[in-house]
């Protein structure tokens, strides 16, 4: 044959002996110049990797041979296409680069190993890296970049580094030994597993770069686990966060490391917990929904990550974020009130006697609550969270109920704290009235009440004083009743619900104060007052024009609450000035109007256990 026809009549014999690699490079070898311009290296490559148990024996003169004949550059080009394209080659072509690199030689004076590009080598990699149920490939993978490209090399571009830091950090979820070592040895940059020093200066970083862009990805198709090797990759979804749970629980086996990772992260996991929180959580019903298997898998996964830590942990997270805003070394109180929220999705707060931890940050919480400056800075949704978790961990605490004097005596603190943030949050809506600051009345308001019917000790003091508390006076400018029955005079509704809330939070107090006298939110000198001015008669007058003139659904109940409330306030009366001024209306002019609206209001409250309306029901039979 001459050179013209050979190389074609190469290729078709070559094509005709299939997959015989030995017979294949038997003939290939001598044939020289032309093998490099008419053969398929890339097909000679392949069959030699797959047709060889390369666990028992490795060809390597082969494909030494076949690099000689071909030249390096064309060799490793055709070999890093095997190793993108075809899934079976990896063990096969790691053995053979880790053992091709010389280790008494630098990276820079074998570069002829990646190609005639470092993009072909890249992909590659990347293309191991995923192969995650190859444990043998991905460990020489591993052991390569251990020898050749070093974290603060020079060869590969920072952009290069990340991407192969992101696909390698998943490496830890094996449970193969070795694996994890080389894993170790790389991000350390030394077989001194003690020595930290690498981590810190460098990695870390480049770990913490890569675990956010992956992050950054909702969901993954395929499996990196094991345990989804026999399930169809286009039925499986990963969810990128509870992955990177799994590669913070399996980090923090070396302490050392994985705290510092998880403290740098946990932010980033407390966004993610807010966004299932603050989103919409129709489940329709079924608990296989996909957003409810992903909450709940990511709250098993928090719950497990923090079983890892210390019990504290997250308690003294917050305190020390919180501590930051204090001493105005940041403003970012948004963040804040997202980290304290996210804090309770799926972290077991309250499970390891953690108590004291939880008073010191509840109280941290209050004196944010009653800080003017801080709440100026306040969304309102940033509000209505910090006050959501504090009544969570009041709640919590308040069940436990106090068992000593010490105990107890924190509960008094804490209720004080509650009674100075309800008094700047009046303070700051009394001016302008701005619906900015209605959710901070609320939920003060709301905290303040868990303590109504709690035991927690004599407030002697409270209990001697001749003196109204100055908070009655700030709660008392905001309901200012004579100025609510002005406005429903006018046909302005205003800030009724405002007032109709506050107000029967005083009467509800006052119900309590009289059941529990020594342990009451009101001394007796804030009932004489609230008594001598009259606020509950007036207050329910202006409330009960609101009803009559069809408010909200919402007002109703709340009005409802508070007659109920302000009716019982003395239970060994038989009447009460609110039933009276009730009976005052039946007897007027509009009577009709005002059976109505009682009747709607009777419906609600004959079946509650508190003091009933005896004279009315027998006027309404008369009309």
């Amino acid at each position: 044959m001459n050179s013209n026809d050979g190389p074609l009549k190469l290729r078709s014999r070559l094509a005709r002996i299939g997959r015989c690699v030995r017979c294949s490079l038997r003939y290939a070898m001598p044939v020289g110049i032309h093998l490099r311009n008419s053969i398929d290296v890339r097909d000679l490559i392949k069959n030699t990797m797959l047709d060889f148990d390369f666990a028992i024996t490795m060809p390597m003169n082969l494909l030494d041979r076949l690099r000689k004949r071909v030249g390096r550059t064309q060799f490793y080009r055709a070999f890093w296409q095997v190793v993108a394209d075809f899934p079976d080659c990896h063990v096969a072509a790691m053995m053979y680069l880790y053992r091709a690199f010389d280790k008494t030689k630098t990276t820079a004076q074998q570069m002829y190993l990646f190609g005639d590009s470092l993009e072909f080598m890249m992909e590659g990699f990347i293309e191991v890296a995923q192969d995650y149920d190859n444990t043998k490939a991905i460990e020489y993978l591993q052991r390569f970049l251990v020898r050749a490209f070093p974290l603060d090399g020079p060869h590969l571009s920072e952009a290069q580094l990340l991407e192969l830091v992101e696909h390698c950090i998943f490496f830890v979820l094996h449970s193969d030994g070795p694996l994890v070592t080389s894993f170790y040895t790389w991000i350390l940059n030394s077989t001194d597993h003690s020595d930290l020093s690498f981590f810190y200066d460098r990695s870390c970083e480049l770990i913490l770069t890569a675990m956010n862009r992956f992050l950054n990805v909702n969901t993954l198709k395929g499996a990196i686990h094991p345990e989804y090797r026999y399930v169809d990759i286009a039925d499986v979804k990963i969810y990128t966060e509870i992955l990177l749970c799994r590669v913070l629980i399996q980090m923090q086996k070396r302490t050392e490391l994985g705290r510092v990772l998880f403290v740098k992260m946990f932010p980033r996991l407390i966004d993610k917990a807010d966004e299932f929180h603050r989103g919409p959580r129709d489940f329709s019903g079924r608990r296989t929904s996909p957003q409810y298997r992903r909450m709940y898998e990511f709250e098993q996964y928090c719950g497990n990550l923090t079983d890892q830590l210390e019990p504290d942990f997250f308690w003294e997270y917050v305190l020390g974020c919180f501590e930051l805003i204090a001493d105005n070394q940041t403003d970012n109180i948004s963040n804040f009130a997202r980290l304290i929220n996210g804090c309770f999705f799926g972290a077991r707060c309250f499970d390891n006697d953690s108590e004291v931890c939880g008073i010191k940050v509840i109280q941290a919480i209050m004196s944010f609550l009653s800080c003017r400056e801080m709440l100026t800075k306040c969304y309102r949704d940033d509000i209505i969270t910090i006050a959501g978790v504090a009544q969570k961990i009041v709640l919590n605490l308040i069940e436990r109920m106090p068992t000593n004097d010490e105990e107890r005596g924190i509960l008094i603190d804490l209720r004080e704290q509650c009674i100075a943030a309800l008094s700047m949050a009046c303070e700051l809506y009394v001016p302008k009235r701005s619906q900015n600051y209605v959710a901070g009345l609320n939920h003060t308001t709301q905290l303040l009440s868990n303590f109504l019917s709690v035991p927690i000790g004599p407030n002697l003091e409270g209990i001697e004083s001749e003196r109204v508390s100055s908070w009655i006076f700030n709660v008392l400018r905001v309901i200012s009743v004579h100025e609510w029955l002005v406005q429903f005079a006018d046909g302005n509704h205003g800030d009724a619900l405002t007032r109709a809330s506050l107000l029967q939070f005083l009467s509800h107090a006052y119900v309590k104060a009289n059941e529990f006298e020594r342990t009451s939110l009101l001394t007796r000198a804030d009932r004489a007052h609230l008594d001598r001015i009259d606020v509950f008669a007036t207050g329910v007058e202006a409330a009960w024009i609101g009803l009559e003139q069809q408010q909200s659904f919402m007002y109703h109940t709340q009005v409802t609450r508070l007659i109920r409330e302000a009716h019982s306030r003395n239970s060994a009366e038989s009447s009460s000035e609110i039933e009276n001024m009730i009976i005052e209306r039946l007897l007027s002019g509009n009577n009709a109007n005002t059976a109505k609206t009682f009747k709607k209001l009777y419906e609600v409250i004959r079946s509650d256990n508190g003091k009933p309306f005896n004279t009315i029901p027998l006027i309404l039979f008369n009309i």
